[in-house]
């Protein structure tokens, strides 16, 4: 059975939608503020370095998604020196 690209859409943002919908949160989430970003950790949880982060987005059975997922992953500039060391460390990551 074929899924329409709007409830593969719906799924992927379930954690952004949700959030508008949920009350604070204990550790001091607002209320209505998304519970995630994507499949991203939420704010401040990704503790344990982005290999981490990679590890914990590709668990799951992607092929549910026919568009695709959504991972966002901030990086501070002060772990990477320039352009060039940037380009290098995604290639080594994937």
């Amino acid at each position: 059975m074929l899924r329409s690209s709007l409830e593969t859409r719906e799924r992927i943002f379930w954690a952004v939608e949700s959030g508008y919908h949920t009350w604070a949160t204990p550790d001091g989430r607002k209320t209505g503020e998304p519970l995630a970003d994507a499949t991203s950790p939420a704010q401040g949880r990704d503790e344990n370095g982005p290999t981490a982060v990679f590890n914990s987005t590709l668990c799951f059975d992607h092929t549910k998604y026919m568009d695709g997922i959504a991972l966002n992953l901030r990086i501070h500039p002060a772990a990477v020196n320039n352009q060039d060391d940037i380009i290098c460390r995604t290639e080594n990551a994937v």
